[in-house]
C-alpha cells in the first residue's frame, strides 16, 4: 500500500508538479 502511495505521488507531482503541491 505504501509503495502504491508513494508512486502516486511521484506520477502527480511529474505530472502535476508545482500545481498538485499547492493542492495537497
Amino acid at each position: 500500500m505504501g509503495s502504491r502511495l508513494l508512486c502516486c505521488v511521484a506520477l502527480c507531482l511529474l505530472g502535476a508538479g508545482p500545481v498538485d503541491s499547492g493542492v495537497t
